[in-house]
């Protein structure tokens, strides 16, 4: 998150903009994305990022669970910069992850983001992107606070493992994608308490 550190910027709306250069989640996780790059490498190369980074699926390519776990480090330290500041990104999607040229990833799009809101009340209106956002912030007077953002983000980690064929995959890897699937739904369990309640318990 580059662009909002502050509650006074999101109450005053504040924002500085930023050119990334790289390619969001969701343009990357298409057929045709992994298409454009099968034409301009190697097989050598192509061999090497179906092996590591990312291979194709039944409905879209899926990033290998090594990749995913370092996308979802770098967003949750983006993430724990807004909320050490009492700050929800609210927005958590494949769209808002970008996925820069030198290999690190960025968060993206604060446009909706909100002071934490605690008490059922204290704020008007569901925000988010549908399918996106947790159920509290789809309530239009649910409290919301970091708890929020963790729900979102594993559905991204979800979204990034779904659908990866395994039957060419070793037990290891079998396990991992299992354990990791399985940290995606304790993050976005339904109920905010039986979610992971801080960053360093992810």
């Amino acid at each position: 998150v580059y662009n909002l550190v502050t509650k006074r910027a999101v109450a005053h709306e504040d924002a500085v903009m930023e050119w990334v250069d790289g390619y969001d989640l969701q343009r990357l996780l298409v057929p045709e994305m992994l298409n454009r790059i099968r034409k301009r490498v190697s097989h050598r190369r192509w061999e090497y990022l179906n092996r590591v980074i990312v291979t194709n699926g039944p409905v879209q390519p899926r990033i290998k669970p090594g990749v995913a776990v370092s996308i979802v480090r770098d967003c949750l330290s983006a993430l724990a910069a807004l909320h050490r500041e009492g700050v929800v990104h609210g927005d958590i999607k494949p769209s808002n992850v970008m996925l820069l040229a030198d290999g690190g990833v960025k968060l993206i799009d604060i446009g909706l983001a909100r002071p934490f809101a605690r008490k059922p009340g204290e704020r008007a209106g569901a925000f988010g992107t549908r399918g996106w956002m947790s159920p509290e912030q789809a309530r239009p007077d649910g409290g919301i606070d970091h708890r929020s953002d963790i729900w979102s983000l594993g559905r991204l980690l979800a979204h990034m493992l779904d659908h990866v064929p395994t039957a060419d995959a070793n037990r290891g890897q079998r396990e991992t994608r299992a354990r990791l699937r399985g940290l995606a739904d304790w993050m976005s369990a339904p109920s905010p308490d039986a979610r992971p309640d801080g960053m360093s318990q992810i």
